[in-house]
């Protein structure tokens, strides 16, 4: 099929044509443009990836950002500061309903909420703000689905116009059909995918309708009722549409449940007759396929199997270790954030960070919590005995046979820095906390990390 052009103004019945200049990458100064963001802003996604990283990488990378309408090159204020924001741990950036500080441009400290909001972001910028290539692909799936099951084989301008008006979502038409050539093809091959994963049934497609927002703030509500076990609702479920059929709302009324684990058995029922399902979505070339996820009740998570203070000793190293069926838990500061790192047997299986565990502790109904790094390192500075005092008991708890004494322990450890000291604290103190439940809590953590907890959400995954 040719290039699809946009109609000039005066319309002349030509066809729609791609316009990929569009579509490149614009400048962070090119989209910072109005109002603040704000903290809920790092977790939201675009393209893909989470806000957050991408102003990572844009800080970086050195690019000017604007704080009212003054360009500016931040810096991190530490080590640590960059480490919670490449690994996520945007819980590192507040205290209670504080916002702290991220960065510095030398003489000022920076907070996300100081950063201008950009139309990336959903402020202002003119006829495209709010919306991005994101928006734009995922509700061209939905159409192209649509126009799948109109019985469309050649996706005409015309056929997916049709299309477009069966369907609730947030990109408008011109947009839809000014898709590259690539996620066209995607679109396609999606469409087929989910019309034999569906054997036919008639649904409503929807991406960012009101359906989907009353969703998620019921996600949200049960969310905070349930201790924020989930960082944003993409860990709860990563689905980018979502597909109702015409009884759903009839037989599954997900927004009187009280709990996840109620809303998940009401959506596994729904799931199950075909009737709501979540799709999460990937550019789709060569090879590909669809997998449910979070379906089987019976879904196996491999259990524990033991844990080690030290691979060669309890001084050797500032790491701990949980094994499981076919594989381990490393934790330990990385530079100086402490996080878990879950190895399988053929390859590393994902990152989970220190409050993304207390998150899954809160979750299996464990209140005792891992302490903030924060205080351990001002005890460290300022209290250092009683943090050693404290360490021993972990330490003695574990029953580590080369940690003799509270006096002798403190000596051989006057050469470890503050980050070492940290992560076996950690570490021993997770130990402690998981006596007793340690399959559960192996379980909790290995199945937070891919996103398959027992209480995320049914789903299929096309890629």
């Amino acid at each position: 099929m040719g290039t699809l052009r946009l109609p000039t103004s005066t319309p002349s019945g030509s066809l729609l044509q791609f316009c990929p200049k569009e579509y490149q990458m614009k400048s962070f100064k090119g989209f910072l443009t109005e109002g603040k963001l704000s903290f809920v802003d790092l977790s939201k996604l675009r393209s893909g990836s989470e806000r957050g990283q991408i102003i990572h990488q844009w800080i970086k990378d050195k690019k000017l950002v604007k704080i009212d309408g003054s360009e500016k090159t931040l810096e991190y204020i530490s080590t640590s500061h960059e480490t919670a924001m490449k690994s996520s741990d945007y819980d590192y950036f507040k205290d209670g309903k504080k916002n702290l500080p991220i960065w510095s441009d030398g003489r000022t400290l920076y907070k996300i909420t100081d950063l201008d909001k950009t139309s990336e972001f959903g402020g202002g910028g003119g006829s495209g703000a709010g919306s991005d290539i994101t928006d734009h692909t995922e509700s061209a799936q939905c159409v192209f689905a649509q126009a799948m099951m109109n019985g469309s084989t050649n996706f005409t301008v015309d056929e997916l116009t049709t299309a477009y008006k069966q369907v609730d979502v947030t990109s408008p038409l011109d947009k839809v059909l000014n898709i590259t050539d690539d996620w066209r093809e995607s679109c396609i091959t999606g469409a087929k995918i989910l019309k034999s994963a569906t054997k036919g049934k008639t649904y409503k497609y929807h991406r960012g309708s009101s359906w989907v927002s009353n969703l998620e703030s019921h996600f949200k509500k049960l969310n905070k009722a349930a201790g924020r076990p989930f960082g944003n609702v993409n860990k709860w479920t990563p689905a980018d549409i979502w597909l109702v059929g015409t009884q759903a709302d009839t037989n599954y009324n997900l927004l009187t449940t009280k709990s996840f684990i109620e809303l998940n058995s009401v959506l596994h029922d729904a799931f199950k007759a075909k009737q709501i399902m979540g799709i999460s979505l990937k550019m789709m070339k060569g090879s590909t396929h669809v997998d449910s996820q979070n379906y089987r009740a019976d879904k196996i998570i491999p259990h524990y199997t033991g844990r080690t203070v030290g691979k060669k000793g309890f001084y050797s190293a500032k790491d701990v270790y949980i094994n499981f069926e076919d594989g381990e838990i490393q934790f330990r500061t990385f530079p100086d954030s402490w996080q878990g790192e879950i190895k399988g047997k053929n390859a590393n299986m994902g990152k989970i960070s220190h409050g993304s565990i207390n998150s899954v502790l809160k979750m299996i109904g464990i209140t005792d919590q891992i302490t903030n790094q924060v205080q351990l390192r001002i005890m460290i500075k300022k209290r250092r005995s009683a943090f050693m005092k404290s360490l021993y008991r972990l330490a003695n708890g574990e029953s580590v046979a080369d940690v003799k004494n509270v006096d002798t322990m403190s000596k051989k450890l006057e050469g470890k820095d503050v980050n070492w000291l940290v992560s076996k604290y950690c570490g021993l103190e997770l130990f402690k906390i998981m006596k007793s439940k340690e399959d559960l809590v192996t379980g909790g953590i290995l199945s937070y990390a891919s996103s398959q907890s027992d209480l995320s959400a049914p789903f299929l995954k096309l890629m």
